[in-house]
């Protein structure tokens, strides 16, 4: 029968450890090809009866700050596997788990893909287009 080996991991908001009181349900990162990378953390969340939810009141998640994941085998061995920009943060409630606080982020690269843009240049040798396109 195969071993199972517990993991260590990390999520953290703008350089900040989240508080070891929070209870992170679950952390999931979908890096696939021609895709941006994306991460999702569901985080146990207040009580319905009292109306108190102080995560998705609170302003530790909140859109545009940074978040990051990291795993290891032990305490202290994580590695960073996410870097991002929370860009969608909800409230849902499951069935048998209670609310839970929904944080969405993306790689920073997803800023490229809003809107439609486009440029001519006409008069500018390739590397000038790539330096003014990438900034």
């Amino acid at each position: 029968m195969p071993e199972s080996t517990p993991i260590s991991f990390l999520v953290l908001v703008d350089g900040t450890e989240v508080p070891g009181a929070l209870q992170v349900y679950a952390a999931t990162v979908l890096k696939e090809a021609n895709k941006i990378p994306t991460a999702k953390v569901t985080v146990r969340d207040g009580d319905p009866a009292a109306q108190d939810f102080e995560q998705s009141s609170g302003d530790l998640f909140t859109i545009g700050k940074e978040i990051e994941i990291q795993v290891g085998p032990a305490p202290g061995e994580e590695e960073p596997i996410f870097k991002g920009v929370i860009t969608e943060i909800g409230l849902k409630v499951r069935s048998g788990i209670g609310p839970v606080f929904m944080v969405l982020a993306k790689d920073p690269a997803f800023a490229l893909t809003l809107g439609e843009k486009n440029r001519y240049f006409y008069e500018a040798t390739d590397a000038d287009a790539i330096d003014e396109i990438v900034g």
